[in-house]
């Protein structure tokens, strides 16, 4: 494999390793979320989003601590070939224990690192677009915030607080007007 900088090749093995692994242990925590939510089906929409929020941190946390394994087990291996070549052995010594992870990976999918480029690609790409569209999104919602017509007549006022008491919506609400918006 080849690459611009010395070490961007163990960053983009370890990385796609990294989201190979992710998809199983993804499944995993969205497996474990749908079970506790089939046991508990009563459980409040708080205790609901809190659970989906602790199983994206969980996924997230996941996918950080695979990374650091994978580029840790990558360097190791690869000091300890330099080290070989170095010393001029004529037996390569075992594996170190940390590398057993990589080559385990490297058999079950063989010749899947030769694509680790183009798919690292693709991920930064659509990271990348994902984040220009979440500010573009926040900046139009700032710019309804601030075109917000001022003033709400009392019947509509009086139907956002039935609508908040029938519905058991404790907090106070706002409700926005704007004259001309055009959905994207």
């Amino acid at each position: 494999m080849t690459s611009l900088l010395p070490f961007t090749s163990d960053v983009i093995r370890a990385f796609g390793w990294t989201l190979m692994h992710s998809f199983w242990q993804a499944f995993v925590v969205f497996a474990c979320l749908r079970i506790v939510l089939k046991i508990w089906p009563a459980a409040s929409s708080a205790a609901k989003y809190h659970l989906s929020f602790l199983s994206l941190a969980g996924i997230f946390t996941w996918f950080v601590a695979t990374f650091w394994r994978q580029l840790s087990a990558l360097r190791e291996t690869g000091e300890s070939v330099q080290l070989v070549l170095n010393a001029q052995l004529t037996a390569v010594p075992a594996a170190p224990p940390a590398a057993l992870g990589v080559a385990d990976s490297a058999d079950i999918m063989p010749g899947m690192e030769v694509y680790f480029p183009v798919v690292v690609g693709i991920y930064i790409v659509g990271v990348t677009v994902m984040t220009i569209k979440l500010v573009l999104d926040l900046a139009q919602l700032q710019h309804i915030r601030k075109a917000a017509l001022p003033q709400l007549s009392g019947a509509w006022d009086t139907q956002l607080k039935t609508l908040c008491g029938r519905l058991g919506i404790r907090k106070k609400l706002r409700c926005t007007f704007v004259r001309r918006y055009r959905c994207r």
